[in-house]
């Protein structure tokens, strides 16, 4: 799904590109290498959080982060609460693999299988064990086995390899699957 969402870039902006200089002009590399010339400067996204929230949240080809829109409590990831129009990187690693951002707050996970969490946190939502917001991203526990994450409305899931499902944060509704209505930090 990733290599199609990124073929599907990159053979839009060299369209883009045929229709001013009238050839069609590839790209000279595809991993690692700069496309500023057929994206305009911004980074190649192949993986987004979820884009119905104030804020958004991607992944570049690079394994970067990057995040922008809405940053009340500090839903951002960057340390502070300032709104971004533009793509911004969040920290400096190259290793996320998987994102996923609700109102407020975003869980990822990096490609060692370590889950982390930033922004909002109310009722416990990025699984640290309490209740603080987070500026910025922090470990969740010491799993390294993580594989896939979701957030939804005050409460997060997460996959880890050996299949099992596990959910933490609001529970009014059931929402964490657990057979209770019992909040889970």
């Amino acid at each position: 799904m990733k290599r199609r969402s990124l073929l599907v870039l990159l053979v839009s902006a060299s369209a883009a590109a045929c229709t001013e200089r009238s050839t069609l002009t590839a790209p000279t590399s595809f991993e690692g290498a700069p496309l500023a010339s057929v994206t305009g400067g911004f980074p190649v996204f192949v993986d987004i959080g979820r884009a119905t929230t104030p804020d958004t949240l991607a992944t570049g080809l690079s394994g970067s982060l990057y995040t922008f829109g809405e940053n009340t409590n500090y839903a951002l990831g960057l340390g502070d609460r300032i709104n971004r129009s533009t793509p911004t990187r969040v920290g400096t690693l190259s290793t996320w693999a998987a994102v996923s951002q609700a109102s407020q707050y975003g869980i990822a996970v990096q490609s060692d299988g370590s889950l982390w969490g930033w922004g909002k946190n109310e009722s416990g939502q990025l699984g640290t064990g309490d209740r603080t917001d987070k500026p910025n991203p922090v470990r969740v526990g010491a799993a390294a086995d993580w594989t896939a994450v979701g957030t939804g409305r005050g409460h997060s899931a997460g996959l880890r390899t050996d299949g099992s499902l596990w959910t933490w944060g609001i529970n009014n509704f059931g929402q964490l699957g657990n057979n209770s209505t019992i909040q889970s930090l």
